[in-house]
């Protein structure tokens, strides 16, 4: 009778102390989460998913979404070619992207680099602009680079590598 009442007081302090300590546990892990959480939503890194907007990136392929929202099938191939061509766009280009926010676009065909400059959007992409105009949309995805632009009601995608 005796070991069974102090197996009971043992378990019931523990209970007890459990209980008293348990408020603070919670706050601890809420407070430690929202600070993380805070300082992520915070931070303007200009890198994503251990991948950075800094540095030079080339095109190596390219596709037209059927209408300029940029959503849905994404066409390449000879189609994408052809309407390119059909454009007098030359899609082979290269990027370079610098800690000053600012960035040169160099098309293969020519050998004057046009300035820009690029900015973090709330949505995480980034904005291209020249002469204050924005030209393009860029996101980070999978270590590529992914540029929209929209000509003639279409919007084009390139998946640019980094060099």
């Amino acid at each position: 009778m005796v070991f069974r009442t102090r197996v009971e007081i043992n378990i019931l302090e523990r209970t007890i102390v459990f209980k008293k300590y348990l408020p603070t546990i919670i706050l601890c892990f809420l407070c430690t989460r929202c600070a993380d959480s805070f300082l992520d939503s915070n931070s303007d890194n200009i890198t994503e998913n251990n991948s950075s907007i800094i540095g030079v990136w080339t095109s190596s392929d390219w596709c037209i979404y059927e209408d300029f929202t940029c959503s849905g099938n994404c066409v390449g191939g000879t189609f994408a070619d052809l309407w390119i061509l059909a454009e007098t766009v030359d899609p082979r280009f290269t990027l370079t992207v610098s800690e000053d926010s600012t960035a040169q676009w160099l098309s293969y065909d020519d050998d004057i680099p046009y300035d820009l400059i690029f900015s973090k959007n709330l949505d995480d992409s980034y904005s291209l602009t020249e002469n204050g105009d924005e030209v393009w949309q860029v996101k980070l995805s999978n270590a590529n680079m992914l540029l929209y632009w929209l000509e003639d009601d279409r919007c084009i995608e390139f998946t640019l590598v980094k060099y």
